[in-house]
């Protein structure tokens, strides 16, 4: 279920069987050396002017990377004159736009209601109609065409227009659907409300989804819980990937939206990004206050089940039965607001009941702060049971039996290898759910891997990098949670071995680079320690068996009938330990392992997720993240140590 077509919208199977055939049997060259690619193009550009019911006597077309670089190209090159002019923007524009800024020598931001009022008005004045015209276009529309085209992309539109033609739509008709599919969304959500009569659902819209002419198919909102506070975008993310349904968090690359319907104060939002929040992150609530949104968009491909279906998640995972459906009680606020911006709109037929209701008025932010200067003198003691090692990243776990070295990244061998696909992008079970099912073997005096799965041979691969470059291993690169990754290949035979296993063909082993190494194995954008392997938050994951016990008798799902130890294993824990009662792990600050210090890095990590959610409000995650700054060679932690839990008492 895909919801972010206003991100990008999908193709279609068939447009990439007919790009591929194309490609396949037409040679292609540089349209600098080649007429017939140059003539394509073009022929490219006359579908794109046609599309949008012009031709290139009126408009050409100029092909960038993307929005960001044409605006970019506009910013360079306006000619402001001697007397420059004011760049006018919104104040919910894209970052992108925000960016033109640096060329422009006066700029000025146009609020919202100003700029409604300014786009009604059928006369915008003799100074608009007088203003002398400044085109950008004075010279050839390829000079403004960097360097060499995407020339295969762009041969790729056509296919894209197929597509449409096939199906006989038009701007019309694609406006009709995105926008009714987005009404159905809207009303439904508007009425959600908790056993308690509370609001389940806040959103962010100028309009009350009555007019496609003033409204897309688009719908931004944040959810509440029957209490009032804010559920995190992250949890609602986390959910919905659970459910199959691809959707949009955050401020989607627009600050300025994400100020005005959110009510941030300048200070707000230097607040958030002094509490580590930047674009892109997982910081959802600061101070139980939220920092983005959710947001949903339709495509023309989109079909009312997928609206269904979200609707079902929110309503199962998200409000608490029985749920009660009113117009919310700021609904006439809400009518007016919407009157009152589009004014001078001809079409008037509103469908809702008017609800005489007082305006809601939403209760001030609650800042909270605990300050506790005590020392660590309270020790409760538990059990190491387990130690889990992860060799290959999102594949199957090796359980120590007696005892196992650590080192500076965190336990030998853990999540030193990664699966990339043919872009060189980490394969994780979030694609391809069969990793869980091959089987890593570390043999410690061989310092190799195996690798095993069912209906297989088994294949062996060296850990050792000297060995690696032997076989004439080629240097590589990949991500993991954002951080540059670098390693060696492995070589061709455990790449077939794992196309083959995981039917997916073009997938690689990569081994990443280890201290012996002259090369860094993580380049982390943010300068922080200790050292990482291919990891993503911290070198070790603890979990309580007490909690897991716990969690499990919660769980009502009739359908879940897994034992204790699957249930562990879908945390992926590098530590199993047993203290007396649950969830005390997450109260302590460190953790000692016989003589071994270990340090809470600060991190609380369909079923058991939404258990979770439910009785933690959103806290999804489970157990506690460790780190570690050793020293000291030949350290190595044994099953049945004891462990030490470290609190304050305040």
């Amino acid at each position: 279920c895909y919801l972010d077509h206003a991100g990008a919208s999908l193709y279609s199977q068939s447009q990439i069987q007919k790009i591929f055939m194309d490609i396949s049997n037409n040679l292609y060259m540089n349209p600098h050396a080649s007429k017939t690619t140059e003539d394509a193009i073009d022929i490219i550009r006359y579908q794109i002017l046609d599309h949008f019911n012009t031709n290139n006597e009126e408009y050409c077309v100029i092909f960038t990377s993307g929005a960001t670089a044409a605006l970019k190209t506009i910013g360079e090159c306006f000619n402001y004159g001697e007397d420059p002019g004011t760049l006018a923007y919104l104040e919910n524009n894209h970052t992108s736009v925000l960016g033109m800024r640096n060329f422009a020598q006066n700029s000025t931001e146009v609020r919202m209601d100003t700029a409604f009022k300014l786009l009604a008005m059928d006369d915008t004045g003799d100074h608009y109609r007088n203003a002398q015209s400044n085109s950008l276009f004075c010279l050839p529309c390829t000079v403004f065409e960097d360097g060499t085209l995407s020339f295969l992309s762009i041969l790729a539109i056509k296919y894209g227009f197929d597509t449409i033609k096939s199906f006989n739509l038009n701007f019309n008709i694609i406006s009709q659907h995105t926008f009714s599919l987005a009404q159905y969304v809207y009303r439904n959500l508007l009425v959600l409300h908790h056993y308690n009569g509370s609001r389940a659902v806040i959103l962010y819209q100028d309009t009350t989804f009555e007019d496609r002419n003033h409204q897309g198919g688009i719908i931004n909102f944040n959810l509440l819980r029957p209490n009032g506070e804010y559920i995190g975008y992250s949890e609602v993310l986390q959910v919905a990937n659970l459910h199959g349904i691809h959707l949009r968090t955050g401020c989607s690359c627009n600050p300025g939206a994400c100020q005005r319907f959110l009510n941030l104060s300048t200070q707000d939002v230097l607040k958030h990004f002094d509490a580590g929040h930047i674009c892109g992150d997982q910081y959802d609530l600061v101070d139980n206050y939220p920092t983005g949104s959710v947001r949903i968009s339709f495509g023309y491909m989109s079909k009312q089940r997928d609206a269904d279906k979200f609707l079902n998640m929110i309503e199962t995972c998200f409000v608490q039965k029985p749920t009660i459906r009113k117009l919310p009680t700021n609904w006439s606020y809400l009518k007016r607001r919407y009157k009152d911006l589009f004014s001078q709109t001809k079409n008037k037929n509103h469908r809702l009941d008017e609800f005489n209701e007082e305006m809601y008025i939403a209760s001030d932010k609650c800042y909270e702060c605990e300050i506790d200067e005590g020392k660590v003198i309270h020790k409760t003691i538990g059990t190491l049971q387990g130690i889990l090692v992860y060799p290959v990243k999102s594949c199957g776990a090796l359980r120590v039996q007696k005892s196992w070295p650590i080192t500076s990244t965190g336990l030998k061998y853990d999540r030193e290898w990664m699966i990339v696909n043919h872009a060189g992008v980490c394969l994780t079970q979030k694609h391809n759910k069969k990793l869980c099912l091959i089987n890593p073997q570390i043999d410690l005096k061989k310092d190799s891997l195996k690798l095993q799965f069912k209906g297989f041979s088994e294949i062996e691969v060296s850990s050792n990098i000297s060995r690696l470059k032997e076989k004439s291993a080629y240097f590589c690169q990949s991500k993991v949670c954002g951080d540059r990754i670098q390693g060696y290949d492995c070589g061709e035979e455990v790449a077939e071995w794992l196309s083959k296993t995981l039917e997916t063909p073009g997938l690689r082993l990569l081994k990443q680079c280890n201290s012996c190494d002259k090369k860094l194995g993580r380049i982390s954008r943010k300068d922080t320690t200790p050292q990482l392997s291919l990891v993503n938050k911290a070198q070790y994951l603890l979990i309580n068996s007490a909690s897991v016990k716990w969690l499990m008798d919660k769980i009502t799902d009739s359908d879940f009938e897994e034992d204790i130890e699957s249930v562990i294993q879908r945390f992926r824990p590098n530590f199993v330990v047993n203290f007396s009662k649950p969830f005390q792990e997450n109260k302590f600050e460190s953790f000692t392992f016989d003589e071994n210090l270990f340090t809470n890095s600060g991190e609380i990590s369909k079923e058991p997720l939404l258990t979770l959610s439910r009785e933690f409000k959103g806290k999804v995650k489970f157990g506690v993240y460790l780190n570690q700054d050793i020293q000291e060679e030949n350290v190595y932690i044994s099953i049945g140590s004891k462990i030490v839990g470290n609190s304050k008492i305040e």
